[in-house]
């Protein structure tokens, strides 16, 4: 835990920091990379292709009221990547709604093993971060805010 606290603050020297509800997605990724740093993996730096592939699968997921990885009309990951034109070798995605904040969604990440598998890969190097809050009350929509975080290793990395 002490760890995890003095890798947080060194991580928001080194990049300026997100303060909690200010950005979302900013402070989202500010608390992968502390963990990352804590457990002494590469950094992953934030990528406009993967954000926008998250952001709008994001929108797609909170308009269906439902966390799934396939949009509306079938497409997976890595069908999204490659529509925003991102080259990639490896590429996962984890999926978040209901949660409070961007602390609580990693936190229960770190909980669940296949979302953690995807948080402490070695291999990834850039990501992106979807997040969409949808007004409450609504009867229709189940939760208030929905999270998308994109992992990916690029194809134009040297030795990919």
């Amino acid at each position: 835990m002490i760890r995890a606290a003095l890798a947080t603050l060194l991580f928001c020297a080194i990049c300026g920091g997100a303060l909690a509800g200010e950005d979302p997605p900013a402070t989202l990724l500010m608390k992968v990379n502390a963990i990352r740093l804590a457990q002494g993996l590469p950094l992953v730096s934030s990528d406009a292709e993967l954000t926008r592939a998250a952001q709008h699968h994001a929108e797609e997921i909170a308009a269906r009221g439902e966390l799934i990885h396939t949009g509306p009309d079938g497409a997976r990951i890595g069908e999204r990547l490659e529509r925003v034109g991102y080259p990639y070798v490896l590429a996962v995605e984890n999926l978040a709604s209901g949660t409070l904040d961007a602390d609580d969604t990693v936190e229960r990440w770190l909980g669940s093993p296949g979302h953690r598998v995807n948080l402490l890969s070695a291999a990834m190097r850039q990501a992106g971060v979807g997040y969409i809050e949808v007004p409450v009350p609504d009867w229709r929509i189940a939760y208030r805010s929905y999270w998308v975080l994109v992992l990916a290793r690029p194809a134009t990395e040297p030795g990919s």
